[in-house]
């Protein structure tokens, strides 16, 4: 496989047909990018099953992981695997955390499917933590300042040495995300700066 490959992984209760999905795949419709969004509404062991049977066979220098809030958490795994780039949207740290308060029937937002939420989804989590950290000079984090659901600052500081775009004020879903498309795609085809 000689072309680039994109690998989004949306967040907790998100889905492919997400907003930040649409405008990843509208923002790559002019290159020769292969680009994949799996549903991740899964387990988490599924969910790293499923993530690492998606790129077995795409080199690591020809991949790009790009994740949100939980899918920022196992997109920094797989780079930590993989030393691919990556690039990590208000990325959870520590998500058992977070699915502890919602462990039973939880809808997907924007549908009316519904998920169901085990107890052991974060004793599953933790088993993903990276051991060691994405490549620095492969790594671009966006983090919202407003972010109603995690504190940016944690992130800020775990990445500290990587690249970082604040986005000041806005929240959890980066409701100002177009913006940030262009320079995703710089990344992703090694035009940043």
């Amino acid at each position: 496989m000689n072309s680039e490959t994109v690998l989004y992984l949306h967040g907790f209760r998100s889905s492919p047909e997400s907003s930040k999905c649409r405008h990843l795949q509208t923002a790559f419709r002019s290159d020769p990018i292969r680009f994949i969004a799996p549903d991740l509404n899964v387990p988490p062991d599924e969910a790293i099953r499923l993530i690492e049977s998606l790129v077995s066979d795409i080199p690591n220098e020809k991949l790009t992981v790009i994740g949100s809030s939980l899918g920022g958490f196992y997109a920094a795994w797989l780079a930590s695997r993989r030393q691919c780039r990556s690039v990590l949207l208000n990325p959870a740290l520590s998500p058992w955390l977070v699915v502890k308060d919602y462990v039973g029937e939880q809808t997907v937002y924007g549908t009316n499917r519904k998920i169901t939420v085990s107890a052991d989804y974060g004793e599953q989590l933790r088993r993903f933590v990276p051991q060691v950290p994405p490549a620095i000079d492969k790594t671009l984090l966006i983090l919202s300042t407003g972010d109603e659901v995690l504190d940016w600052r944690e992130a800020a500081h775990r990445y500290a040495r990587c690249r970082q775009i604040l986005s000041e004020g806005d929240n959890h879903g980066i409701e100002r995300f177009t913006q940030y498309c262009p320079v995703i795609r710089s990344f992703v085809l090694g035009q940043f700066i």
